[in-house]
């Protein structure tokens, strides 16, 4: 194939066919990175959520562990007073 300066000329028309393949290659990626920062913006907004959730169900758990510990300590001392007040009414 030769190169020629006219319009239409092989070597003009393969520049044409080659920018425009070009053209719709970057339209292409770019349309599938648009997808792909929407899905990426999307998938970010649900793990702020659930790593929210989380946290705020840790607190919960946190708190209910330490209630517990409270009811389980009172338990505890309430046989011993119990007790000390058998002995002492005796």
């Amino acid at each position: 194939m030769s190169y020629h300066d006219a319009d239409g000329s092989p070597a003009v028309e393969l520049l044409e066919r080659r920018w425009f393949a070009a053209l719709r290659a970057a339209s292409i990626a770019k349309a599938e990175c648009d997808v792909l920062m929407g899905v990426l913006e999307r998938a970010e907004s649900a793990w702020r959520r659930a790593h929210l959730r989380a946290a705020e169900m840790e607190c919960l758990r946190d708190t209910l562990g330490e209630q517990l510990e409270d009811l389980s300590d009172k338990r505890a001392a309430a046989p011993e007073k119990a007790h000390r007040l058998v002995l002492s009414a005796a």
